[in-house]
């Protein structure tokens, strides 16, 4: 609950990050990469990473997605792929069924999810049993 309270206050004070801009000015002058080939990938759950897949093709099916898989799928969109995270959140604006703008534009844009990510990029086995059991359910 506070973290919800929290990105509301972010929102609340900060508006801009709610109408597509970074929360720091400077942020606002990446060059992201433009792959729609890559974004389709990512978008469909066939980007070749098992836990990113996975979180993508529930959500497809579902509308639902974990909270860490969120954060893990963002992350991957924005620093594996390099791809703009507005891309990222104006797909799960249009999937979840749950989506609420200031949570997800505060937590799902990968931040807490980069050392996940590494691990997972470099092959180190961070899989419990929960992420197991959803790339199980989801990698058909």
């Amino acid at each position: 609950m506070i973290w919800r309270d929290f990105y509301q206050a972010i929102l609340w004070h900060f508006p801009q990050v709610g109408n597509g801009k970074a929360f720091k000015p400077a942020y606002d002058h990446i060059e992201w990469r433009r792959d729609e080939g890559e974004f389709e990938k990512w978008c469909k759950g066939q980007t070749g990473y098992p836990i990113v897949d996975a979180g993508m093709r529930e959500l497809n099916a579902t509308g639902f997605m974990h909270n860490r898989v969120r954060m893990i799928v963002a992350s991957f969109l924005t620093k594996h792929l390099l791809l703009d995270w507005r891309l990222g959140e104006a797909y799960f604006a249009e999937k979840l069924l749950d989506f609420d703008l200031a949570a997800n534009n505060g937590a799902g844009n990968g931040r807490p999810a980069a050392v996940v990510m590494q691990h997972l990029i470099s092959g180190s086995s961070i899989l419990t049993s929960k992420p197991k059991n959803l790339i199980h359910n989801w990698n058909i």
